[in-house]
């Protein structure tokens, strides 16, 4: 008896696991946009074999008549009922009750293509299984929305409950033998569903575990951006404080100390900032403040910006970016991160005294402004070029350097965001040019 209560506990977890409220969250979320491709192959499935039913009775009406248990306006009006189901459902899924229970949907729209048939096979007194129907509709549910089990069970049951039990209450019978008798159809619908329900179960235990991970991620980022966040802003109110006091000659301490202090104070809160962003990133798309501007005075600012740094690392800067080039609609702030990160990473990632060329130019083709950051350094490994982009991913030197690998993965996601595209092309020990697309107005 233990066994079998266990069993059933077993079993009773799997069909009803608990989940957090941000999983049913996204679990409605993902039933609402599968729900509406689900939507367009049903009716689309439908009015195929209403289509196929017709092409028959016209290409020969007396054979169709003697392999048929109704006439054929019979038939369209079954189809024509399926199709009016589905047009409720669909206006149904489109008001506020069904954008709140997009389950309800779910199993509306699989009874509207399976006992529609089964109630008008019972008004002309036969059981038709209609197997064909099942195979179809059973998997294209398991493969379109491989979640939430219970609803796959409710939309199973819900069939098998009517052929096997109203059938065999009204005495109707497969070749002469008792509904509830057909074993072949019983075993052959048992393990149809049952192949589907491990595939929606597998499939939903997988994401759910990804999305706690996700999320559990995410929290843990958050965490750590604020915890660390305020103890290095109090550090760097210190430090300036302690910058001014050593101007005003009240106490000894080189300006020197205290500005390698500072900067290393502000890489830490980039990084930081870095880290938060790029979670950001993953949870929602990055939001746009666009204005139309000169590119050009988006680069300026940003060489005025880095100037200490160029200057320092002794690089040079050959800026080619022509003042009269058509306006684009960018945000000037994610814009600045994407060249203040690639202009950045040239200079960590080689050697001082490098040279450095900006460049943009318009191509006619593709309506678009081919942006270029070159530089004659080190070059990357051609198998690390593909991965660039990636989050947490950094270059064959990164462990002599700063950074979290976020810069690049931040620069894909904001010119994607702007509709552009961004790649990589380079040459080992010689050169890298890093290029990015921006639509023009």
């Amino acid at each position: 008896m233990a066994v079998f209560q266990g069993m059933r506990a077993r079993l009773w977890r799997a069909i009803f696991p608990a989940v957090s409220a941000d999983y049913c969250a996204w679990r409605k979320s993902f039933l609402r946009s599968r729900l509406k491709l689900t939507f367009g192959l049903a009716i689309a499935c439908c009015l195929t074999f209403m289509a196929l039913n017709s092409y028959a009775y016209f290409i020969d009406p007396q054979a169709y008549s003697a392999n048929r248990v109704a006439t054929h306006g019979a038939f369209l009006t079954m189809y024509v009922a399926t199709l009016a189901c589905l047009s409720i459902c669909l206006i149904i899924f489109r008001l506020p009750v069904g954008h709140r229970h997009p389950e309800w949907i779910f199993v509306a729209i699989s009874w509207s293509n399976t006992l529609t048939y089964q109630i008008f096979a019972t008004c002309h007194g036969i059981a038709d299984p209609r197997i064909e129907t099942w195979s179809l509709l059973f998997p294209t549910q398991a493969a379109l929305v491989p979640v939430c089990l219970p609803l796959h069970l409710i939309s199973q049951l819900g069939l098998a409950s009517y052929f096997f039990v109203v059938n065999t209450l009204l005495g109707f019978t497969i070749h002469h033998q008792p509904v509830y008798s057909h074993l072949t159809l019983w075993i052959w619908f048992f393990w149809l569903c049952l192949i589907c329900d491990i595939a929606v179960y597998l499939y939903e235990k997988l994401q759910r575990s990804e999305f706690e991970s996700k999320r559990t991620l995410r929290l843990f980022v958050h965490a750590v951006s604020h915890d660390l966040r305020s103890p290095v802003t109090s550090t760097a109110i210190v430090l300036n404080n302690l910058l001014k006091q050593a101007a005003d000659h009240k106490i000894e301490v080189k300006d020197s100390i205290i500005q390698r202090l500072l900067q290393g104070n502000k890489r830490q809160l980039a990084l930081i900032d870095s880290l938060r962003i790029a979670h950001q990133t993953e949870r929602q798309e990055i939001v746009l403040r666009r204005q139309s501007l000169q590119l050009s005075t988006v680069i300026d600012t940003v060489l005025a910006d880095l100037a200490d740094v160029i200057k320092n690392a002794r690089t040079h800067v050959k800026n080619c970016v022509d003042s009269e080039l058509p306006l684009i609609e960018v945000d000037a702030t994610q814009l600045w991160r994407v060249y203040s990160n690639l202009i950045n990473n040239a200079i960590r990632h080689n050697a001082p005294s490098l040279q450095l060329t900006l460049d943009a130019k318009i191509l006619k083709t593709r309506n678009v402004l081919y942006c270029t950051v070159k530089d004659n350094g080190v070059g990357i490994l051609p198998e690390q070029c593909p991965t660039l982009f990636k989050l947490y991913t950094r270059g064959h030197q990164a462990r002599c350097q700063p950074g979290l690998g976020l810069g690049l993965y931040l620069c894909q996601q904001i010119i994607t965001a702007h509709g552009g595209e961004i790649g990589v092309m380079s040459t080992p020990h010689s050169m890298t040019t890093f290029w990015f697309t921006l639509p023009l107005v």
